[in-house]
């Protein structure tokens, strides 16, 4: 029986102790006090040694504020703000729960994700809390001059800072949130009109971007463009138009490949990626063949051939042929068509003037002819024939006249003494004269 007592009297005494610490660690409950030591937390701050007694009704693990374990802090969910959040504080057998009411004034501005604006007009839609439901947030941006500008007057190609008035039912609250962005246009050319000469190229395009659908409403956008090659570049602004813009580059070379490209720029800066495209300008006038060479290695042949610089002779088309013609007056006894400018006319008259041209061809067009008078000279040995022939005929012709002349000549003398011989005669037979003895008296 006395066993049985002193068992009941224990019995009393635990009892009357954990009673007596029970209603201790309650009455704890006076010196436990709220405390905004972290955003995004809920602190409580107690002289009581509550680091092994915390726990909360979302079942985050405390967390000490500072170095102190008379602070200790739970993390907050989204599902906490804007509702009540209930703490159990155990000891033993002992618990103790603090219901909290979790305004905005416990919100992180950080824990509101604002999605950084990617197109324009700029629009930031930040994902509200769940509970929060008479949130707003209210932005007003600075450029990188410090310029505020609203959300829908934003340019592309800039750096901002947007810093954003949390608001609840339309009243300013103590938080603020923040935001940099910059939105860089995706300008796409697409090349609309591409017309070229042998010396002019025009291009024409429109402009488009996801990012910045209305291209036409930016009044900092121009463009420049470009034509080069290895030996010429010509670089021009081009005219605007509502979606794009057109080039008109003037003074190319004629039958010339060129680079062309479009470079979008913003406030006088390149942006995005350039538009490039291959143009080749249309066939042109061959230039003049210039330093011919004519020889005359025979009476009846003319050579001709072209001392200029080959390698920077510009055909200016698909082809590369020479043409030479010979003219003597108006008509053409001749013409040669070469890969290389060197020809030869044979068969010629002596001692002729002709009249020679010498043109480039490039399958398409013609150059200005390259005209040179030049004569064939006479031929020496034929008139030196010519002339023995003629002497020796001449010779021929005086000797036989000679000869003639002579004949006939003596003929007449041996014709005269023959009749003065038959005179004679005739006068001695018709006047016969006696000896003078004979008759005198």
């Amino acid at each position: 029986m006395k066993l049985v007592n002193t068992f009941l009297l224990n019995i009393i005494n635990i009892s009357n102790i954990v009673y007596k610490k029970c209603y201790s660690f309650i009455s704890c409950k006076e010196n436990i006090q709220l405390n905004n030591c972290r955003p995004g937390y809920v602190c409580y701050h107690s002289d009581w040694n509550i680091s092994f007694s915390l726990s909360s009704s979302n079942h985050v693990s405390s967390e000490r504020c500072t170095s102190d374990d008379k602070t200790l802090c739970i993390k907050l969910g989204n599902n906490d703000y804007c509702s009540d959040l209930t703490t159990t504080f155990t000891s033993g057998n002992c618990s103790l729960n603090l219901n909290t009411s979790i305004t905005v004034d416990y919100i992180n501005p950080s824990d509101i994700f604002q999605p950084v604006p990617t197109k324009l007009p700029a629009q930031i839609e930040p994902e509200f809390l769940i509970n929060c439901r008479n949130l707003s947030i209210d932005y007003t941006c600075l450029d990188e001059l410090n310029k505020p500008k609203k959300l829908t007057d934003l340019e592309p190609f800039t750096d901002y800072i947007c810093t954003g008035q949390i608001k609840n039912n339309n009243v300013n609250t103590n938080k603020t949130t923040t935001v940099r962005f910059r939105v860089d246009c995706d300008f796409t050319i697409i090349i609309i009109k591409n017309r070229q000469t042998n010396t002019f190229i025009e291009l024409s395009w429109d402009t488009t971007s996801q990012n910045c659908p209305d291209v036409h409403e930016l009044k900092k956008i121009h463009y420049t463009c470009s034509c080069s090659n290895s030996n010429q570049k010509v670089t021009i602004t081009a005219d605007k138009h509502p979606s794009g813009g057109t080039c008109h580059f003037t003074g190319l070379q004629p039958f010339t490949s060129y680079t062309c490209k479009v470079q979008p720029t913003y406030n006088n800066t390149d942006v995005s990626k350039p538009k490039e495209i291959a143009v080749k300008t249309k066939a042109g006038i061959p230039d003049v063949v210039t330093k011919l060479k004519v020889n005359v290695p025979e009476n009846n042949v003319i050579k001709v051939k072209c001392n200029q610089d080959h390698s920077s002779f510009r055909f200016n088309g698909p082809k590369k042929m020479y043409i030479a013609r010979l003219y003597y007056g108006r008509e053409t006894l001749q013409e040669i068509r070469n890969q290389t400018c060197d020809f030869e006319f044979r068969h010629l008259s002596y001692s002729t003037t002709y009249q020679l041209d010498v043109t480039a061809f490039n399958g398409k067009f013609e150059s200005r002819p390259q005209m040179i008078i030049i004569s064939t000279p006479c031929d020496a040995p034929s008139i030196i024939r010519y002339l023995v022939s003629f002497i020796f005929m001449a010779t021929s012709v005086a000797v036989m006249v000679y000869i003639s002349k002579f004949y006939g000549k003596n003929k007449q003398s041996k014709d005269d003494v023959n009749e003065d011989v038959m005179l004679e005669t005739l006068t001695i037979y018709e006047n016969p004269q006696a000896p003078e003895n004979e008759n005198s008296p």
